[in-house]
């Protein structure tokens, strides 16, 4: 069974022309076709699949207590109940120097062995999924 390009495109909302950018990468082999009359079969389905969903970030949203500043303006030192120590927050330009002593949302990124953590805002009206 074969997929046509464009409905590729569509599944994994990603355009036909990034698609085709990476086609050229692929071994003739996993593709038939010229341009949006391009087939994949099942393995350059997967190939391209994989190659534009690849692995994703995990995160969770955590309140933490603002303790100083960091050598760097960007980021901040933060107290967080679940993990050990302090840790390194990134937070916006706009509010270096504006957040000491502060209680902050800390969104917690995962990818793999990393792990980063950034400020964010949560909207109070938002409803949770």
């Amino acid at each position: 069974m074969k997929v046509l390009i464009t409905e590729l495109s569509n599944e994994i909302c990603v355009s036909v022309n990034e698609i085709m950018a990476f086609q050229q990468t692929m071994p003739p082999e996993l593709y038939t076709g010229v341009g949006k009359r391009t087939w994949f079969t099942l393995e350059g389905v997967n190939a391209v699949k994989s190659h534009f969903t690849g692995p994703h970030f995990e995160s969770t949203v955590e309140i933490g207590v603002v303790l100083g500043q960091c050598k760097n303006p960007r980021f901040l030192y933060v107290k967080i109940p679940s993990v050990d120590g302090k840790v390194a927050v990134k937070i916006p330009a706009r509010l270096v120097g504006k957040l000491d002593k502060k209680r902050i949302e800390v969104e917690k990124l995962v990818h793999g062995a990393e792990t980063s953590y950034q400020w964010v805002k949560i909207d109070q009206n938002a409803s949770v999924c």
